[in-house]
């Protein structure tokens, strides 16, 4: 996993939700690429963030 210190935000959402996770810059474009990729090699952390 990469640092929290180099980790950016993705958004996602979802109807009327919305997430962030923590991922690594440099490797989520490969989640635009590859149609399928272990999760947890572009996570800087395995929380999720929600709107309450």
């Amino acid at each position: 996993m990469v640092s929290l210190d180099k980790a950016v935000i993705a958004r996602y959402k979802h109807g009327k939700h919305s997430f962030e996770v923590l991922v690594d810059p440099e490797k989520v474009d490969a989640i635009k690429r590859v149609a399928e990729i272990d999760i947890s090699a572009v996570l800087a952390a395995e929380d999720i963030f929600g709107d309450v």
